[in-house]
């Protein structure tokens, strides 16, 4: 059995952590287009960053950082620690509900830990998701369904954000936000509501693409889920915090009713797949909304910069619990 987990992990295409099954000729082709995708994606997240740089004054950005205090800094990678601690709760409920054995808890958050260390290394944003499916299922036989968790994981949440964006702009109130955006997120939080209402439908439509025994009864069961939405608005709640601390190391202090708009527009306009892991976009986000409070752009660049060297850090945890597990089994990147 290890040899076997060991064979499997050697088979890992090294970018997106499919199984490598197919031909040469076609693995080719994919591994261009991939490569194409990345350098697109890398071109997006530069220009981006480009032109913020462009747009402010270094001596201005160099005095933000002399400025910084680091205890919020400090509290705020505390506040992402226990957000993904309580992702972990969240996706293995979901992986029990989908029929995978019981496992500890704590062996859920060493792979989410495991996966914030791939999502660093990775060039798509998802990667880390692919590792956690792949130490779940414990090779590829069961890695389709242990797939569908993670997908089911992430898209809770984002549903919770889409959702909640509607209700930000129409009973939170933000005079200078544009119109498309005001009204592009109340038909983005109508259609998360529509889906959620007919999505027994849709499921029963697309359960000839779905891997065998996906989506079973018990995680359809709406009994189920109250605990796990529960569990998902505790981490967007964490993560609204972290922000917050993360303003506050800057100087910045924000309202809630700002701090709950500012943090679901960035967190929504990061997950759109044509950046790098959303650089780019979460500091252009955050320069636009920073901006209608009179900021600078250079606090909206600190604000993203501070973000990615927390996530860089608990990337590198991740990194030192990866390469202190156990060999067999061990993804190799």
């Amino acid at each position: 059995a290890q040899a076997c987990l060991r064979r499997q992990s050697s088979s890992l295409d090294p970018i997106f952590m499919f199984p490598a099954t197919t031909t040469k000729a076609t693995s080719s082709r994919s591994l261009v287009s991939r490569l194409i995708l990345f350098a697109a994606k890398l071109g997006v997240s530069g220009l981006l960053l480009a032109w913020l740089f462009y747009q402010t004054s270094w001596q201005e950005l160099a005095g933000i950082w002399a400025r910084i205090e680091w205890v919020p800094v400090v509290f705020g990678l505390l506040l992402y620690f226990v957000n993904l601690l309580i992702s972990s709760i969240r996706w293995r409920m979901i992986a029990n509900l989908e029929g995978f054995e019981e496992k500890r808890l704590g062996q859920y958050f060493r792979y989410t830990l495991i996966s914030s260390y791939f999502g660093l290394l990775l060039p798509t944003s998802v990667g880390g998701d692919a590792v956690k499916a792949f130490y779940l299922s414990q090779g590829w036989k069961r890695y389709p369904r242990a797939l569908v968790t993670v997908i089911i994981d992430r898209l809770s949440g984002l549903w919770v954000l889409t959702t909640a964006s509607g209700f930000a702009v129409v009973f939170i109130g933000f005079p200078d936000l544009p119109v498309p955006i005001r009204y592009g997120a109340i038909l983005l939080s109508v259609a998360s509501i529509v889906t959620v209402i007919f999505l027994p439908r849709l499921l029963s439509r697309f359960r000839a693409i779905l891997p065998n025994g996906a989506i079973g009864e018990h995680i359809r069961n709406p009994r189920a889920w109250p605990l796990i939405i529960l569990l998902v608005i505790a981490v967007q709640l964490s993560g609204a915090w972290m922000y917050l601390m993360i303003a506050k190391s800057l100087g910045v202090d924000l309202s809630l009713s700002f701090l709950i708009v500012f943090y679901i527009f960035t967190v929504l306009v990061s997950v759109f797949p044509i950046s790098l892991n959303g650089i780019g976009l979460r500091e252009s986000a955050a320069v636009f909304l920073f901006s209608q409070l009179h900021l600078p752009t250079s606090m909206g660049i600190a604000f993203g910069l501070t973000y990615l060297l927390i996530v860089a850090i608990m990337g590198a945890v991740g990194g030192v619990v990866y390469f202190t597990m156990p060999r067999v089994g061990r993804v190799e990147a």
